[in-house]
């Protein structure tokens, strides 16, 4: 009785040692080689377009890395969404993504990367450049992003508002108007 009873506990011991083995190398994974910790919110304009989004990356220990935004142009009126999964490339600064959305009413979905920047003696990137591209819009943008503010608590309508002003502002500062 007493040999099964240390069974039991040893075997009980051991498959939780494997469990959060499991758990803490897949959150390891979160954190990219060269430049940290990448999730939260982001500013992000294209160079080429006069279109800015908010985007949102949150990480899953399970699922990977989880990219989602709200499309806005210069004046602030909504052009569409993306949401996707992306993985890290072995250069530990770049995330590689694949999406579908909408743009201008039209569903739309492709592929993208953001290489990510670091200030010295941060644990977390600061900025982004990258690239996407849409199979069906066929529309080419280069980007350029640095982080915001994480959203306050609230309803969808008041984070909408709040991402909307805040890209609207950032694209007025970084756009020249034509």
């Amino acid at each position: 009785m007493v040999s099964t009873i240390v069974y039991l506990f040893v075997f009980g011991f051991l498959l939780i040692l494997e469990v959060a083995f499991d758990y803490f190398q897949k959150m390891r994974q979160r954190r990219l080689k060269r430049v940290g910790f990448i999730e939260g919110c982001w500013l992000e304009r294209s160079t080429n377009l006069n279109m800015g989004s908010f985007v949102e990356i949150g990480y899953s220990a399970d699922e990977g890395f989880k990219i989602s935004g709200r499309v806005f142009d210069l004046e602030g009126n909504d052009l569409g969404w993306y949401e996707g999964w992306g993985r890290v490339k072995s250069d530990g600064q770049t995330l590689q993504y694949h999406y579908s959305g909408q743009l201008s009413g039209k569903e739309d979905s492709g592929s993208g990367d953001f290489c990510f920047h670091c200030a010295p003696l941060k644990n977390h990137a600061e900025e982004f450049d990258g690239s996407f591209y849409g199979g069906s819009s066929r529309i080419l943008s280069q980007v350029k992003g640095e982080r915001t503010e994480n959203l306050p608590r609230g309803d969808a309508s008041m984070k909408n508002n709040i991402k909307k002003l805040r890209v609207r502002k950032y694209l007025q500062a970084h756009c020249p108007r034509q």
